[in-house]
């Protein structure tokens, strides 16, 4: 249609103008502008199909992937053959119907931004298991430990401003279970301050302008190291006060 109204529109000019185009020249410069416009439109609909092919192409493909991991996942848990299986409310659908058409019974965690939300999480482990005694305990010993940390900090005067940052550039703001760890550290959780809520991506650059004092980071090795993983490193970061002074950290995910 593009195509057409170019083509009619130059049609009915050099109607109007037949009488002054005499020479070859005149014409082609006339009609210059009309075939240059032809030209870009065959060219942004051939990139436009050929976008819409890739994006199909690359949806599939996740698509497709998804599906392998998520049938290799469910049937590891299955061939465990457990009694009860935890699972949070993070997961997909489909991954909690898979289970549950196994046979298996679920427990599905609800909330889990906060210390105090992971706490009452032990609680009700231990009302399905029938443990509630066990679980009363290993609440009291968190809550004495947390209380003894906060007298230890007490003395400390200005917090270090620290940047939570994990798997593919993501970081956690208010509300979340690593902004209460930050705190209760003793640290200042600079996506918090920043007024990000929950999960939130970052960039290396953002990064750098926060300027955090301490980073840390998530892995699932089973030992913590210094520096963060490889997929993280960016050259900006090399001019944050964390890294100049050493004090980025990669902690074993299962700690977080």
């Amino acid at each position: 249609q593009a195509y057409l109204t170019l083509l009619l529109s130059l049609f009915i000019s050099l109607l109007a103008k037949y009488q002054s185009l005499t020479t070859f020249e005149s014409v082609f410069d006339y009609g210059v502008p009309f075939f240059v416009a032809l030209i870009v439109s065959e060219a942004f609909f051939m990139i436009k199909n050929t976008t819409h092919q890739h994006i199909h192409r690359l949806e599939t493909i996740n698509k497709v992937s998804r599906q392998i991991m998520l049938t290799l996942d469910t049937e590891q848990i299955i061939s465990l053959q457990p009694d009860l299986v935890f699972v949070a409310s993070y997961l997909r659908g489909e991954f909690i119907r898979l289970l549950q058409a196994a046979g298996l019974v679920l427990f599905q965690f609800q909330e889990y931004d906060s210390i105090a939300e992971v706490e009452q999480n032990i609680r009700l482990i231990g009302q399905v298991v029938g443990e509630e005694a066990k679980a009363e305990a290993l609440v009291a010993t968190m809550e004495t430990r947390l209380q003894a940390l906060t007298e230890q900090l007490r003395p400390i005067g200005t917090r270090p401003r620290v940047l939570y940052w994990g798997s593919q550039g993501y970081t956690a703001g208010r509300m979340t279970s690593m902004d209460d760890l930050i705190t209760y550290a003793g640290g200042e959780n600079l996506a918090a301050t920043y007024g990000l809520i929950g999960s939130a991506n970052l960039s290396a650059e953002q990064v750098l302008a926060m300027n955090p004092q301490v980073i840390v980071s998530g892995s699932f090795d089973q030992d913590g190291q210094r520096g963060l993983p490889p997929v993280l490193m960016h050259p900006a970061l090399q001019d944050t006060d964390a890294v100049q002074h050493g004090r980025v950290y990669t902690i074993p995910s299962r700690y977080l």
